[in-house]
């Protein structure tokens, strides 16, 4: 459904606005594909926001119309991951003579780090095992969590942002804190077998 031009969003007004919810974007973002892909998505959403501004209605909830965009283009981002992965290991199989290149290849493909955005503002003690553990839950309950303890939103406005029931993120929030407690607070092992 397209907006009268006397009620569209200008550009300006986009801008200024999109700026006061990136860090919420970008959680949700992270959400979806992780930290290391979180600001590519939400400047890629931003465009696709902005190619479809006539869709959006001033005085409706511009977070939430912005989230679900950048939802969508992180679960796309995230199919084109798996379907590229798929081709390496399909091509992969085709020549198994050179099979240690293959399994550095197959390796690349699925541990690309990038360094956590700075913007994200995480709090001291955000480390690898933390990082590891949230990468255990779905993405409703990881951004569910995060928006929650990172950007102190309310249920009710979480459940707005990301178009779900106030009682949904409320259950996504609590199972995500007992499912992280109860992988955090396994004895770590090393390389040694130690605990």
């Amino acid at each position: 459904m397209q907006t009268p031009a006397s009620e569209k969003l200008d550009p300006e007004a986009f801008a200024t606005m999109y700026e006061q919810s990136r860090s919420t974007l970008r959680i949700v973002a992270a959400g979806e594909c992780g930290f290391d892909l979180a600001d590519d998505i939400v400047q890629h959403g931003a465009i696709v926001a902005l190619q479809r501004l006539d869709q959006f209605t001033p005085g409706t909830n511009f977070l939430a119309w912005t989230s679900t965009i950048v939802r969508g283009v992180a679960r796309n981002q995230r199919r084109s991951e798996q379907r590229h992965r798929s081709k390496i290991l399909r091509l992969s199989s085709l020549f198994p003579k050179s099979g240690q290149r293959n399994q550095q290849i197959t390796q690349n493909t699925e541990q690309t780090q990038r360094p956590i955005s700075p913007d994200l503002k995480l709090p001291d003690g955000f480390d690898d095992r933390i990082r590891d553990a949230l990468d255990t839950l779905t993405a409703p309950q990881r951004t569910c969590l995060l928006m929650r303890t990172l950007l102190d939103h309310s249920y009710s406005e979480i459940g707005e942002i990301l178009e779900m029931p106030a009682a949904t993120v409320r259950s996504h929030v609590y199972r995500s804190r007992s499912a992280l407690l109860d992988l955090l607070e396994e004895p770590q092992t090393t390389e040694g077998g130690e605990r």
